[in-house]
């Protein structure tokens, strides 16, 4: 619980100010943690920023790798629980998405990428041919280009709900949410798939 209550404090101030104006302070005060204790992990704000961008990029790739069902054939289905593995990650870690939003514009955040890109690369493949039923497309069908299409959506949808939701999701919020993912996935079966 301490764990956690540390890497919330630490996402949401990082979120909300950037590293530069993020007040170490704040963090241990919403965390309620002394800075003796906190500096028994770390050694100040920039190892503990460091640590959060390695959380992120673990928790997103670790979390999907091991709860998703690699035997559904269905991309649709399979792209389905992504989201809602990504969405559960998110009630836990209510500023996770906001961070990683607000890294993504940073030189640094591209280093880290990089270290984990054979994670990801893997796991991009692993969603483009791990059992993949392509018989359910239409034929000539691009692929690759429908599933950019079902992501972008996807994550689209995903980033405006907890966006409105001021990034911390109730159950209305994401019985909203999970109703227009399966509203997408009818137009997507439709456009994509065979009748």
């Amino acid at each position: 619980k301490l764990r956690n209550n540390i890497i919330n404090s630490g996402l949401k101030e990082f979120s909300l100010y950037g590293y530069e104006k993020a007040s170490l302070n704040n963090i241990l005060s919403e965390a309620e943690i002394s800075k003796g204790r906190f500096y028994q992990y770390v050694k100040g704000k920039k190892e503990f920023y460091d640590y959060l961008i390695e959380f992120f990029l673990n928790s997103t790739v670790d979390t999907v790798s091991e709860n998703v069902d690699w035997t559904k054939g269905d991309i649709l289905e399979r792209l389905k629980e992504t989201i809602k593995i990504r969405i559960n990650t998110g009630i836990k870690y209510p500023y996770l998405f906001k961070f990683a939003y607000m890294i993504n514009r940073e030189v640094e955040f591209r280093d880290y990428l990089a270290k984990k890109k054979k994670d990801i690369d893997f796991l991009r493949s692993k969603y483009h041919s791990d059992s993949i039923d392509k018989s359910k497309f239409k034929d000539n069908s691009n692929l690759e280009e429908h599933i950019s299409i079902i992501k972008w959506t996807y994550n689209s949808l995903m980033k405006d709900h907890f966006e409105k939701a001021d990034y911390n999701l109730d159950d209305e919020n994401i019985n909203e949410l999970y109703k227009e993912i399966e509203k997408y996935a009818l137009i997507f079966k439709s456009l994509f798939y065979k009748n």
